[in-house]
C-alpha cells in the first residue's frame, strides 16, 4: 500500500532537499535561494561567491504598495565554529519595485553559509525558500 503525504509535508520536504541544494554556489555564480510569493509579493536570498568573499542579499520586489517587516539570518560554519548575523527591521515596496532588505559581505566561501528571510506582512508570515531557477524576481 502506498502512503501519501499531506501537502504541507512535501513542501517541507522540498524545501529542506532546495536548501542543501542552496549551499553548492560556484565561484562568481549568483544564486538566489528564493521565493515565497503571496499575492504578488516575491523574496529571495542572492548569495554571490565573488572569489575571496560571499555577499548576501535579501531582495523583495511586489506587484503593489506594500510594508512590512524582515528578519535576515545568516549562519556561518567552519572548524573554528559557527557565527551568526541577524538583520532586520520595517520595510516599504512600491509597486512594480525591488527593494534590498539586508546585505552581508564576509570572507569565507558560500558552501559555509545559510541564510533564511523571512517577511511578515499583513500578519502573514513568507519564508523565502531555496529555489535553483529563480534568476530574477
Amino acid at each position: 500500500m502506498k502512503r501519501k503525504l499531506p501537502t504541507a509535508a512535501l513542501a517541507i520536504l522540498a524545501a529542506g532537499s532546495a536548501t542543501a541544494f542552496g549551499a553548492f554556489v560556484g565561484q562568481g555564480e549568483a544564486h538566489e535561494t528564493a521565493y515565497a510569493t503571496a499575492d504578488g509579493l516575491r523574496c529571495a536570498v542572492v548569495t554571490r561567491d565573488l572569489g575571496d568573499t560571499v555577499q548576501i542579499t535579501g531582495k523583495v520586489t511586489a506587484e503593489r504598495d506594500v510594508s512590512g517587516e524582515y528578519a535576515l539570518s545568516i549562519r556561518q560554519t567552519s572548524s573554528g565554529g559557527q557565527s551568526v548575523i541577524d538583520q532586520g527591521g520595517e520595510f516599504t515596496v512600491g509597486a512594480g519595485r525591488t527593494v534590498t532588505l539586508g546585505e552581508a559581505t564576509m570572507g569565507g566561501t558560500a558552501q559555509s553559509y545559510t541564510a533564511d528571510l523571512e517577511l511578515t506582512v499583513n500578519g502573514q508570515r513568507l519564508r523565502c525558500r531555496p529555489a535553483a531557477d529563480a534568476t530574477e524576481l
